[in-house]
């Protein structure tokens, strides 16, 4: 429990119904704008009340609140990635009970089984192997005509995955299983879905549903067929259950979709981000091309550079937990089964932590370490992301590889937008390479995602 008992808002009825209407609409700048008025810890009561106090929601961003509910994962448990839960036994029900909405000593073991396989050695080992999948890719890029890169960024990070978490090199049914993942994700995240779960043919979640029926049976078939090697879908077989017994095929699956679906969501939208923040930016730019051509990716400013991006833009802007009993957090009463909203993206902009928030400033880490909480971008504590050497790799690799390939430029192009499934990235992230005696103005675009950028 956190010192201090100071007194914070809890909204209810209409306020309450408001607040929680805004934040299901935009709940990152929605939670800029509550955090600003409320303070950085308030609550909200739902306004239809079916008890005495109905679940609460508790929305925190200061470091000590974040850190008291990560840390101690027995308290707070994780609500996992997937909004919808599907009819009892079905495929989107199994799917969604992956790793990351699992708790306790099962969570622990699944843990313990899948960190070697992501552990930073095994990682750097394979960076010679990661170079050469994105120099292939960025070689196959348009030069001098503007293109949308989201979807090769998609390619190279869930090439990237296949080959060096799950020993599958040059398999094109990986790649096609990574797009019934990320449809499988939209699906869940598609505002109808949410309001209308019926199983009625032609409304969304009748089509969730199904495609989660294919997605299942796909990814079964898939890994039946794979041949033994040191790679995590061998390690997804060692695991156990309470009695001993191997995983089931229908659980293998529900692991693979958590594992292979967080490794290029994540990563790609980091990339996109990062790409977007260069641009508006070019003496950063400027700069981070002449420190590669210099001493290539090991540079310490590409670190910053990527540091700097996942505090301005974090993927998954805020994390859930669901309370696991009777708690305080920052001078607000908790039950079991309330829910509390952890904002990376206020957190990540808060003026008591960084000078100049709103700045993208990547040599504010030139003499200053990232950790977990600075910035929050793959979580904390013991359930912090097995995956996080691999997504800070991937971006690395991406970037040295396109920044001594080409001039890289966004060039004018009105509006882009953000669209949040699992995690929040732009709509589109217009590109043009050209050759590096270019020299590019800074990026003009407006919309959600200007937003974002350094002010």
């Amino acid at each position: 429990m956190l010192a201090g008992r100071e007194r914070r808002t809890i909204l209810a009825g209409m306020p309450g119904a408001s607040a929680y209407a805004s934040l299901a609409l935009d709940p990152v700048w929605a939670g800029h704008r509550l955090h600003a008025r409320l303070g950085p810890t308030f609550g909200i009561d739902p306004p239809l009340k079916r008890r005495k106090r109905s679940r609460r929601g508790v929305f925190v961003a200061t470091e000590a609140a974040a850190e008291q509910i990560l840390e101690n994962p027995a308290r707070f448990h994780s609500m996992g990635l997937s909004p919808v839960r599907g009819p009892s036994g079905s495929a989107q029900r199994r799917l969604r009970d992956g790793m990351i909405r699992m708790n306790g000593e099962e969570q622990t073991k699944l843990r313990r089984a899948y960190a070697p396989g992501l552990a930073k050695g095994r990682i750097c080992a394979q960076e010679d192997r990661l170079a050469a999948i994105v120099r292939e890719e960025i070689d196959a890029w348009p030069r001098g005509s503007v293109f949308d890169a989201r979807t090769p960024i998609k390619r190279i990070v869930r090439r990237a995955a296949a080959a060096m978490l799950f020993g599958a090199d040059h398999d094109p049914e990986i790649l096609a299983i990574a797009d019934l993942l990320e449809q499988h994700a939209n699906l869940q995240f598609d505002l109808a879905t949410l309001i209308a779960p019926a199983m009625i043919p032609g409304l969304p979640y009748h089509r969730l549903v199904r495609h989660a029926e294919l997605t299942e049976a796909t990814l079964i078939d898939w890994i039946s067929r794979r041949p033994p090697g040191d790679n995590l879908l061998t390690r997804i077989a060692s695991v156990v259950d309470d009695e001993g017994s191997p995983l089931d095929a229908k659980a293998k699956a529900a692991q693979f979709w958590t594992l292979y679906g967080a490794s290029f969501h994540t990563t790609a939208t980091a990339i996109n981000w990062c790409l977007l923040h260069l641009a508006w930016n070019p003496e950063v730019s400027r700069r981070l091309d002449q420190e590669i051509a210099s001493a290539g990716r090991t540079t310490p400013f590409l670190d910053a550079v990527v540091a700097e991006a996942l505090r301005m833009s974090p993927p998954v802007p805020f994390q859930i937990r669901r309370c696991v009993g009777d708690d305080c957090i920052d001078g607000i009463d908790v039950s079991a089964g309330d829910r509390v909203f952890i904002s990376s993206h206020v957190m990540n902009r808060d003026p008591s932590a960084y000078d100049a928030p709103e700045r993208f400033a990547p040599e504010r880490w030139l003499d200053r370490e990232p950790t977990a909480y600075h910035p929050l971008a793959f979580s904390a504590g013991p359930r912090r992301c097995l995956g996080y050497t691999f997504a800070i790799a991937v971006m690395k690799a991406t970037l040295a590889e396109m920044w001594q390939t080409a001039h890289i430029g966004v060039p004018d192009c009105g509006g882009i937008g953000v669209r949040l499934a699992i995690t929040q990235g732009p709509t589109r992230v217009p590109l043009l390479l050209q050759p590096h005696d270019t020299k590019g103005a800074a990026a003009s675009f407006t919309g959600a995602a200007a937003r974002q950028m350094s002010r």
